[in-house]
């Protein structure tokens, strides 16, 4: 098995579609930008214009269409996790 390093980015993306699974909300968010969290490399900056599904607990109500910034890592080829409580609805 293949182990990922520790990293964290916040990503900012617009929500192109929603889903409901077991004990969280799977987001497929168009990639707008990464940013680099101090300490922490950025893994999914490779994401950059693509979209990618990420999985977070306990997110706040979304919709499709918004655009969001959230703190998230890649936790295996091609599994990103949001950290809870972190997705911010963007306004404009």
């Amino acid at each position: 098995m293949v182990q990922v390093v520790e990293n964290w980015a916040w990503l900012t993306g617009r929500i192109a579609s929603l889903h409901q699974m077991d004990k969280h909300m799977e987001l497929e968010v168009e990639v707008m930008a990464t940013t680099a969290i101090s300490g922490y490399p950025d893994l999914l900056a490779q994401y950059a214009g693509n979209r990618v599904r990420i999985r977070v607990a306990e997110p706040p109500v979304l919709s499709t269409g918004q655009t969001v910034k959230l703190k998230a890592r890649l936790a295996g080829p091609g599994l990103v996790w949001g950290a809870a409580g972190s997705v911010l609805i963007q306004q404009g």
